[in-house]
């Protein structure tokens, strides 16, 4: 049985076996991550305001850029009901092992959100469904 989150105005479902942690800073009014028992995050920051959605995707891919140089990435903007993502899929080594981030920025009401799902590879098969779930969950309540 999914859990459920719901806060200022957001919702979703995740897997009961994940393990939820919520956190503010000075620039995001939330930001929320939802962690598996092995490599697989999916972290969600809300911004106030409608921000330009590719300026803030491309500072995300140049922070990870900068963090892993020989990052690669590939264009993944898609649409989940009435709401455009625009994205960008990066592989990256970390530790030896191959690691996937995905990297999606929409708006949502009044807000800006920021989302970064990542795992190593072994695990995106699974993770890369669990991911789409909750994110589908976000934005079709």
């Amino acid at each position: 049985m999914p859990k459920s989150y719901a806060a200022q105005g957001l919702s979703f479902q995740y897997p009961d076996n994940w393990e939820l942690e919520q956190q503010q800073d000075q620039e995001s009014a939330l930001q929320v991550t939802v962690s598996s028992p092995n490599t697989a995050f999916w972290s969600l920051s809300v911004y106030p305001g409608l921000r330009d959605v590719r300026g803030v995707l491309d500072e995300m891919l140049q922070a990870m850029q900068a963090e892993y140089p020989a990052a690669e990435h590939d264009p993944a903007d898609s649409w989940i009901g009435k709401t455009p993502l625009v994205g960008y899929d990066v592989n990256f080594y970390y530790l030896d092992l191959t690691n996937t981030a995905q990297l999606r920025v929409f708006h949502h009401g009044e807000s800006t959100c920021v989302l970064l799902a990542q795992c190593e590879d072994h695990e995106l098969t699974a993770a890369a469904q669990v991911f789409a779930a909750m994110t589908t969950s976000l934005l079709t309540d």
